[in-house]
C-alpha cells in the first residue's frame, strides 16, 4: 500500500483518500493483537528464542499500527497529517519483513530436526541462495528500505507523484513477492524431506498394563502392549504442513500488493486489503502458536 498517488494538496485528509474509512475493523485488529502480544511475550520468556522475540516485535508492531490506522480513519484532523500516516505506511512495511523473516529462519531451523537435512554443499545453486540467510536478510532489507524510501517521499509535494517514487515502490513489491515465493518454496522442499526423513523426536511412553508399577524394569520393552507411546506435538508431527500453510497466506498477501502496486486506490480499498493483506498476517501468527512448531534451542543442533 502506497500513498504515491495521492495528490498533496496544503488541506486535504491523506487518509480518506487512501481508503481509511473503517475504523472499527482497525480497532478489531488492533485488539486481536492484544493477546498475541500476550502469548509470545510469555513465550520468549519461557522458551527463548529469536523466533519468538521477533513475534513480540512484529505483534507489537501490528498493535501500534493498526492504533493509528483507527485514528487516522476516525479523526478528520489525524486524517490531514501526512507525517502520522507516513508512519503507519512504514510501520506496516518494517512489520512485515520480520514477519517474513521469522517464517524463513523457523523453516530453516526445522530442517535441522531432520538425521538428513538438505546439505549444505548442494551443487543445487537454487538450494544455496535458497538457504543463504545473508543474502536473504540483504535483499529483505533492501526491499524494505525501499519501501520506506518510497513512502517518505511522498511527503514532499515535488516527489508524491513522480516516477522515482512509483519506481522505488514497485521494486519494493516486487523484492518482497520474490523473497516470499522463495519461502513458499523452501516450505515445499521442507515439507518433501520431512516425508522422506521425519524429524528426530524425544518419544515418550507411559506404562498402561498389569505391570505399571514396573515402569522402570529393564525387561520391559517399548514394543510391549503394556506401554502406550504419548505426547508428540502436533507442530512437531506436522511442522512443514503448517509452514506450506503460512508461506501460502503470506504469498497470497504479496500476489495482492503486486497485483495491485499500480493501482493503488483498488490496492487501498479497505473491503479488498482486510481479507488480502491484514486476515493472511494474522492467520500465519496464529498458526505459530501451534504446540511444538518452533524447536527450542535445545532441540537444534549446535
Amino acid at each position: 500500500m502506497s500513498p504515491s498517488s495521492v495528490p498533496l494538496p496544503l488541506s486535504f485528509n491523506y487518509a480518506k483518500a487512501l481508503g481509511y474509512n473503517s475504523t472499527p475493523a482497525a480497532i478489531v485488529f488492533a485488539i486481536f493483537y492484544v493477546p498475541l502480544v500476550s502469548f509470545f511475550a510469555w513465550k520468549s520468556l519461557k522458551h527463548p528464542t529469536y523466533f519468538h522475540l521477533i513475534l513480540v516485535i512484529f505483534c507489537t508492531i501490528r498493535l501500534i499500527a493498526f492504533i493509528i490506522r483507527a485514528i487516522l480513519s476516525g479523526n478528520e484532523s489525524a486524517g490531514e497529517s501526512l507525517g502520522l500516516l507516513i508512519t503507519d505506511e512504514v510501520l506496516f512495511g518494517v512489520g512485515f519483513a520480520g514477519l517474513l523473516y521469522s517464517s524463513y529462519t523457523l523453516i530453516l531451523d526445522r530442517y535441522s530436526l531432520h538425521s538428513k537435512s538438505m546439505p549444505r554443499t548442494s551443487s543445487s545453486r537454487i538450494s544455496q541462495l535458497l538457504l543463504n540467510r545473508s543474502i536473504f536478510r540483504v535483499a529483505l532489507v533492501t526491499g524494505v528500505g525501499l519501501g520506506i524510501a518510497a513512502s517518505t517521499r511522498t511527503s514532499n509535494a515535488s516527489h508524491g507523484t513522480d516516477g522515482t517514487t512509483r519506481s522505488l515502490h514497485e521494486a519494493s513489491t516486487l523484492i518482497l513477492l520474490i523473497l516470499t515465493t522463495f519461502l513458499a518454496i523452501l516450505a515445499l522442499l521442507l515439507l518433501r524431506q520431512q516425508m522422506r526423513d521425519p524429524p528426530l523426536a524425544h518419544h515418550s511412553y507411559e506404562p498402561t498394563g498389569p505391570n505399571s508399577g514396573a515402569a522402570n524394569s529393564p525387561n520391559m520393552t517399548l514394543e510391549s502392549n503394556n506401554y502406550t507411546q504419548v505426547g508428540i506435538p502436533f507442530g512437531q508431527s506436522y511442522g512443514a504442513q503448517i509452514l506450506c500453510l503460512v508461506s501460502f497466506l503470506l504469498l497470497v498477501r504479496e500476489a495482492f500488493n503486486t497485483g495491485t502496486v499500480q493501482d493503488s486506490k483498488r490496492g487501498n480499498e479497505e473491503q479488498l486489503w482486510y481479507p488480502f493483506v491484514a486476515l493472511p498476517e494474522v492467520l500465519a501468527v496464529v498458526l505459530f502458536m501451534i504446540p511444538g512448531l518452533v524447536p527450542m534451542k535445545t532441540e537444534l543442533p549446535r
